[in-house]
């Protein structure tokens, strides 16, 4: 009889060894490290960096252990799915930045090459960064009129500065609206406007294009300035064409 109580092995003979325990910790970072990698194509794999130091510390305990414990590979495996979680976020966040940076890009051109379309070439440059809404037309001519219209009113047209937005996804048609109130600065004056434009794919480049929609321009001492969008109030001043 041995002091636990249990009976002694017979002479000659060793104990079995007991058998070892699965890591929880192991186990805790191959699931973490599931899971966040899942969610990574989203943005969301943050669980990344605790699958890997989940798996680190498993590992260390399995070989302190002495055999108490298993579950290397599983440690393993719970930080290479964590690595591939940092990877693939790190990829999403860049993906995304790149999109955004070129949206930003080609909403300042649009907007600053319709503010440039004071004759007919301008217009018909500026004819390509438009698009109507269902049932109306945008022509050159409009383009030119509000163009005009605005360097009359306030000079040349400098910059623009976005205090707000409002993103209307579509995912039926793929084309997103994005709604802005910003500040047109001009070389007398700066004015507060709403600019409407869509995001839409392209079917031949990664990026999608950014199209202008509308422009009111809200001049609390000139009257509302406007092109594209929904027929005006008769009360606005549109850029009809002469």
């Amino acid at each position: 009889m041995q002091s636990d109580g249990t009976a002694a092995p017979p002479p000659g003979r060793t104990p079995p060894p007991l058998p070892s325990r699965m890591s929880a910790l192991a186990r805790a970072s191959a699931i973490v490290g599931a899971v966040s990698a899942t969610l990574s194509c989203l943005g969301g794999g943050i669980g990344g960096p605790l699958a890997v130091l989940l798996g680190m510390i498993a590992l260390e305990r399995i070989r302190a252990s002495a055999g108490g414990l298993r579950g290397r590979g599983v440690a393993w495996t719970g930080i290479a799915l964590g690595v591939v979680s940092l990877s693939l976020t790190f990829l999403f966040q860049w993906g995304l930045t790149s999109v955004q940076g070129s949206l930003n890009a080609q909403l300042d051109a649009d907007i600053r090459t319709t503010f440039a379309a004071i004759d007919d070439a301008g217009g018909r440059e500026a004819l390509g960064k438009w698009t109507a809404t269902q049932g109306t037309v945008i022509t050159t001519a409009e383009i030119g009129a509000f163009a005009r219209a605005a360097s009359e009113r306030s000079g040349a047209f400098k910059a623009y500065a976005v205090s707000s937005e409002v993103r209307k996804p579509n995912f039926s048609t793929g084309s997103h609206t994005l709604e802005l109130a910003v500040k047109l600065e001009f070389a007398e004056t700066t004015v507060p406007a709403i600019v409407v434009a869509k995001i839409v794919p392209t079917g031949t480049d990664i990026m999608p294009r950014m199209l202008l929609e509308s422009i009111k321009i809200e001049d609390p001492e000139r009257g509302v300035l406007r092109i594209g969008g929904a027929k005006a109030d008769p009360s606005e001043a549109r850029a009809d064409a002469a």
